[in-house]
């Protein structure tokens, strides 16, 4: 009886399990400039992913002050992640592309 006491105790004080919990920070509302420096983009650049798809579109809480989620920006820069396997792929096309560049302007 006191083991099963002990696990519930230790269940309660552990909480759940992390995978089914959400950042406490995801709904929090970040600037052009936080985007920006998150990212490590200008802010120029910020709008051009969200033209783009890339980033989610911003919420305006108050007219011209764009915001956007945390967790929307943790999402989209998951999804821009590369796999190595990708990333080695579009580096061989782009050594591709400049020898074919290069053998055509001989």
């Amino acid at each position: 009886m006191k083991r099963q006491k002990k696990q519930a105790d230790k269940e309660t004080r552990q909480g759940p399990p992390a995978t089914d919990q959400r950042r406490d920070d995801d709904d929090e509302a970040v600037t052009i400039n936080g985007v920006a420096q998150m990212l490590d983009v200008s802010p120029v650049t910020v709008w051009r992913m969200v033209r783009d798809g890339t980033l989610p579109t911003p919420f305006y809480p108050r007219s011209r002050q764009p915001r956007w989620s945390r967790g929307d920006l943790r999402e989209a820069r998951e999804k821009m992640r590369m796999t190595p396997r990708e990333a080695k792929a579009k580096a061989r096309e782009a050594k591709l592309a400049a020898q074919e560049t290069g053998s055509a302007a001989d």
